[in-house]
């Protein structure tokens, strides 16, 4: 079995151990994985899983291109959590500049972003800067070519502000793709973000101390390799 295989079926008996169907005091766990490295699907032990966890069929292509896409993901991931679908009240397209080439060259990309009724009642909360912003997106920086200042990255703690009940918790952790879904979740669900995953002891402390009802890990089946998710889970 190739080296990386044993990583991917290491981390799915760490997921399945801490995230046990038979214990009604763990957390759920939900997979939404994608087809970027097919061969793994070879693996009997993450086949396994998958029949378990995944909550939507591996997709073709290595991720969503489109909002349209995108909103198929969360379609499938509501379903699969019994949510109710919430709509958008339009979309706004952007347009940002996206990596470099050696003669200083950027590529322009299209961006359509969500854009809901309530956006302004959600605050989000960054503990890495400690800042604070209301609504899912930074307006001013829609058209500053800003990516990462669109859409919240890192690790960032979303709540409601508005709503006093207690509502249900979910670590939402994935590739840099998985922000691009907080405006959908975050209308069923207290967020913590760890998307991209990179940091192991945050992801370890929140997984503890944030006491999420919901572990939503989504993008590319190849995080079933990351080092980053064993060795958090390896903590617990």
């Amino acid at each position: 079995m190739p080296f990386k295989h044993k990583k991917a079926e290491r981390t799915v008996r760490l997921l399945s151990q801490c995230f046990d169907l038979n214990s009604s005091k763990s957390p759920c766990l939900k997979t939404a994985f994608f087809a970027n490295d097919p061969c793994l699907y070879d693996s009997e032990g993450v086949r396994a899983f998958l029949s378990l966890y995944d909550c939507l069929a591996p997709y073709p292509q290595k991720h969503p291109l489109s909002y349209l896409e995108a909103e198929e993901v969360y379609r499938q991931c509501a379903a699969s959590l019994s949510l109710r679908v919430a709509k958008p009240l339009r979309y706004e397209t952007v347009y940002y500049e996206y990596g470099g080439h050696e003669d200083g060259a950027f590529e322009q990309l299209s961006l359509t972003l969500p854009i809901f009724l309530d956006e302004n009642d959600y605050m989000i909360y960054s503990p890495q800067n400690d800042t604070y912003q209301y609504g899912f997106y930074h307006y001013g920086k829609l058209r500053e070519g800003d990516p990462m200042g669109i859409c919240p990255s890192g690790h960032l703690l979303i709540r409601l502000e508005t709503q006093k009940e207690k509502r249900p918790r979910m670590i939402l952790a994935g590739d840099a793709f998985t922000p691009f879904l907080v405006p959908y979740i975050a209308h069923h669900y207290d967020i913590c973000l760890h998307a991209p995953l990179q940091n192991d002891v945050s992801l370890s402390r929140d997984l503890f101390g944030f006491r999420p009802d919901v572990f939503l890990l989504l993008g590319g089946i190849t995080l079933l390799e990351s080092p980053v998710l064993i060795h958090a889970l390896l903590s617990q």
